[in-house]
Formats: structure tokens, sequence, C-alpha cells
């Protein structure tokens, strides 16, 4: 039988702070991977992709941003959509 001691009691308690700390570096872990990923996709949609695509180049995605054809926000409000009804799409497959 486990002896309740307040050694034991600390070190639990030390143990259980322990644990609860690697849990919140392993989530801003991730939240940073998120971030950083989210990043590149910027990079990639405003330059890399832009290269090859006959449809919208660089220049032309400048020129409609610098001429208010779209402005960033529409863009993010656009991205905000997209990214909500993929995640509802997900949700309502596992049901």
């Amino acid at each position: 039988m486990e002896r309740f001691t307040i050694v034991n009691i600390i070190h639990k308690l030390k143990l259980k702070q322990m644990n609860i700390k690697n849990q919140r570096k392993g989530v801003e872990n991730k939240k940073q991977i998120i971030l950083d990923t989210i990043e590149d996709l910027c990079s990639y949609f405003v330059l890399y992709d832009r290269q090859e695509d006959g449809n919208l180049s660089v220049e032309e995605l400048n020129y409609a941003v610098d001429n208010k054809i779209i402005t960033v926000d529409e863009m993010v409000k656009h991205f905000h959509d997209c990214l909500l009804n993929t995640f509802i799409k997900c949700d309502n497959r596992k049901e």
C-alpha cells in the first residue's frame, strides 16, 4: 500500500504539473506548426503558385490588389469561409 506522506503528495503534484506543462508545450508546438503552414500557404498563393499559373500571374494578382479589383480583406474572408466549409464537410462525414 502506498504511503501518503507530504513528500509523496508533493512529488505527485510536481509530476502532474510537469505533465500539464508538457501537454501545453505540445499544443503550443502544434499551434505554431499550423501557423507556419498558413504562412507557407500564403507565400505559395501569392508567389510560387503564380509562377506557372496560366490563369493568374504574380503581376496580375498584384495589379488586382493594387487597383482594388479585389482586396486582401475579401480574399481573407473567402479563405475563412472556405476553411469553415471544409471543416463542416469533414464533421458531417464523421456522423
